[in-house]
């Protein structure tokens, strides 16, 4: 992901312009505010959210990238309660933090829980925030009003929905 670039992201249809433009316009205006895409799966939210770290990265900012499933995992099954803690808290005091695939599978109550956590604990330090999720805002008020109002707050302009298509989805293009 270290090579993504905005540069890179092919734009030719208008919803991929506009979320080109909204990431641009994030990079060019960057402050404590969040970076929100949700949506299709294959649609370049990746891509974009790891090219707006990349440039965070060159204007010497540290960023941290957690992958929600990996974090999850450590944090669910690890014994050690002090490993636990630490890999909670490099993430939730992070600079600048890129949460990619946020909530990705069946999230339980513990999950659900977790992310809350999480996202609250950044909202109140008021520590940008990058996400990606394939779930829409609409899924996420089902699972926690509190933690979709929260996201939406923080990412206020820089929220970008991506609707379900699979014609959206690029990695599926030219099969079957």
């Amino acid at each position: 992901m270290l090579h993504n670039s905005l540069d890179k992201f092919v734009a030719t249809e208008d919803w991929q312009k506009g979320l080109k433009t909204l990431a641009q316009d994030y990079l060019d205006n960057f402050n404590s505010v969040w970076f929100i895409v949700l949506g299709q799966s294959g649609s370049g939210k990746t891509m974009v959210c790891s090219s707006i770290c990349n440039q965070l990265l060159l204007d010497y900012k540290q960023v941290r990238y957690m992958s929600w499933a990996p974090f999850c995992d450590t944090t669910k099954r690890e014994k050690d309660a002090q490993k636990r803690d630490d890999c909670y808290q490099k993430n939730a005091q992070a600079e600048v933090l890129y949460i990619d695939d946020l909530l990705k599978g069946m999230a339980n109550a513990w999950d659900v829980q977790n992310a809350w956590q999480l996202i609250n604990d950044r909202y109140k330090a008021r520590l940008p925030t990058i996400i990606s999720s394939e779930l829409l805002i609409k899924d996420l008020i089902l699972l926690d009003e509190a933690l979709a109002g929260r996201l939406l707050e923080r990412a206020g302009k820089y929220y970008f929905p991506i609707q379900r298509e699979q014609s959206r989805n690029f990695r599926l293009r030219g099969i079957g």
